[in-house]
Order: structure tokens, then C-alpha cells, then sequence
């Protein structure tokens, strides 16, 4: 009898071990915590008109023991020419009004993408972390400094195709060179660590980690999140971050996920990513913030932005002022 209850409660402590390591294994803060470790850049995909992605990204921030692990969080909703602003507003004790600071993503390239109210919050919640622990952590602008002032259309589509290269020597000039651990926020497609094919693009797209693998071959981790509608449903419960491999049942040829890779694409998902972050939900209902909705101001200068900008995102501008004025 007692042999058996000792084989019992080695079966059962197997068990548990074995449940602990799995959930281990698919936990968002130890993944992310595991690559840092290991020296290498952090690049997770944001999916724009969602706020999960960036809430997740916020509660990882708030656990103190998560903060101690990275010096700076380097975004895409930023423009350089702010970064003294950034750093004067996050890093010291000055008295900036958060209406001066919303030049910070209000002044890029693709503005429309940020007008929501999580990427606020995440720059508030960097505010308040800052000022109440010891170790700090910077807000890295990526988007070359830009003044909108003076902006031509010309000007806009040259950063527009120059801005993957700009991205890169943002992070060497504030990262690479001084041997900082960071992540990197980024809409999705800037995180593939291959060229891909886009549709309706003649040559292959290559993305900022693209560039920055080119330059070190295996110093990157990808986070892909998941998106509605491509075909990766999986028993994998929400919030779990999922490592990929050639045999993993999540890898996928990258055209049968979405329309927007060309269907010659011959580039699965484990080819580009590391992992698959399954979200809680893949809606884009990301509320606006109010400052958006209410400046009346900015309403004016986004009609002002709409006659240089993309004809694409001039379309855009007045859709979303017809429906917010």
C-alpha cells in the first residue's frame, strides 16, 4: 500500500510539475523577461484600432519586478524632433501639461493611427512609474523629427519611404550603441525579421527588425498577435504567448492569413516571428480619447494635414471628421 501511494504521489507531482512548466512556457511576462535576459531587442506587434495589445503591454510595465528588466520602451507613435520633451517629461520632475506633450503623437507620419486613448494612457502610466520608482525607463521616439509646420507633400513621401531606415538608426543611436535592454512597440507588419511580399508591392518589404537582423543576425524576439479572422484559431487559452516552430500548429504560410501578402508568398509565420500572442479579443473598437474627440483645434489641422498627406489617408481624415464633428 505504501508503494503505491509513493507511486501516486510521484505521478501526481509529475503532473504538476509538468502543468507549471507548460503554463510557464506560455506566459506572457516570463517569455518576454527570457529574451531581455538574453540580451536580445523585444519587438511586439501592435495592431492599431485594438488597445489590447498596448493594455498588456502596460500591465507587464506595472509589475515591478517586469520594470526592472528593461532602460528604454522604443514606440512608433513618436516623433524624434520631441525627444527632449519626452525625456524632460518622463525621466525629470518639470510641470509639462500633457496637452504640449500630445505633439508627441499627434506630429507623425500616420497620426490618424494614434488618435486612441491607450497610447495616452501608456505614456501617463510611464509617467507615473517613473516618478514613484528608482530605476528608469525611457520613451525612445523612432519616427524621424518631422515638422509639420513646414511639412510638404514632398517632404511627407519621402519620410514616408525612408521611414524603416529612420526607425533602425533611432534604435542603434539610442539602443544598439549604448547597450540598452528595450522593447520595441510597432504596428505588426514593422516587426517580420524577413522581406515579405506585399500585395500590390512590386519588391519585398523589409521591416525595421528586418534591417536590424541584417545587421546581427539573431538579436531580435517577435511577438505577433493575433487577428481577427486569420485562421489560427487555438485551444491556447487568452493572454497566452505561444513560441513558434516549423511543426508548430500555429505556423501558417503567411497568404493564408491575410489578403495583404501576396499570395506568391511562399514565407510561413515561424519564419518571421518567435511567438504568437493569443489576444483576448481581436476586435479594433479601441476607444478614441477625448482629447481627440473634443479639440476642436486639432479637428482644423487634421483638414489642413488632409491636402498632403496619402490620398489613402486624406480618405481617411475626412471619413473620421464626418463622424466626429
Amino acid at each position: 500500500m505504501q508503494v503505491l501511494k509513493r507511486i501516486g504521489f510521484v505521478v501526481l507531482a509529475s503532473v504538476c510539475f509538468a502543468s507549471t512548466v507548460k503554463a510557464a512556457n506560455y506566459d506572457y511576462d516570463s517569455q518576454l523577461n527570457k529574451a531581455l535576459h538574453a540580451n536580445k531587442l523585444v519587438a511586439i506587434g501592435d495592431v492599431h484600432g485594438g488597445e489590447h495589445v498596448v493594455t498588456r503591454l502596460i500591465k507587464y510595465l506595472d509589475e515591478p519586478s517586469n520594470w526592472q528588466q528593461l532602460d528604454d520602451l522604443v514606440v512608433e507613435f513618436g516623433n524624434a524632433r520631441y525627444q527632449d520633451l519626452a525625456d524632460q517629461y518622463l525621466l525629470s520632475k518639470q510641470n509639462i501639461s500633457i496637452d504640449d506633450v500630445r505633439h508627441i503623437w499627434r506630429d507623425t507620419l500616420y497620426f490618424m493611427a494614434w488618435q486612441y486613448d491607450v497610447y495616452e494612457q501608456l505614456v501617463l502610466k510611464l509617467k507615473q512609474l517613473n516618478s514613484t520608482r528608482e530605476h528608469k525607463v525611457r520613451l525612445v521616439l523612432a519616427e524621424p523629427a518631422m515638422n509639420w509646420q513646414t511639412l510638404s507633400k514632398e517632404d511627407w513621401q519621402k519620410l514616408e519611404r525612408s521611414r524603416e531606415t529612420g526607425y533602425l538608426e533611432a534604435i542603434n543611436q539610442h539602443v544598439v550603441a549604448k547597450q540598452r535592454r528595450a522593447i520595441l512597440l510597432f504596428g505588426a507588419f514593422h516587426t517580420f525579421k524577413k522581406p515579405i511580399v506585399i500585395s500590390n508591392q512590386a519588391s519585398p518589404f523589409s521591416s525595421v527588425i528586418a534591417l536590424l537582423e541584417q545587421q546581427k543576425p539573431g538579436s531580435t524576439y517577435t511577438v505577433w498577435p493575433a487577428m481577427k479572422n486569420d485562421g489560427l484559431a487555438s485551444s491556447y487559452p487568452a493572454d497566452s504567448l505561444i513560441p513558434l516552430s516549423a511543426n508548430s500548429s500555429l505556423n501558417k504560410p503567411l497568404a493564408s492569413m491575410s489578403k495583404r501578402f501576396a499570395t506568391s508568398n511562399s514565407i510561413s509565420l515561424a519564419d518571421v516571428v518567435d511567438a504568437y500572442y493569443v489576444l483576448k479579443n481581436t476586435d479594433r473598437n479601441a476607444p478614441l480619447s477625448d482629447a481627440a474627440l473634443n479639440d476642436l483645434a486639432w479637428h482644423k489641422e487634421l483638414k489642413r494635414r488632409a491636402e498632403i498627406v496619402s490620398p489613402r489617408s486624406a480618405k481617411q481624415i475626412h471619413s473620421w471628421l464626418s463622424q466626429h464633428n
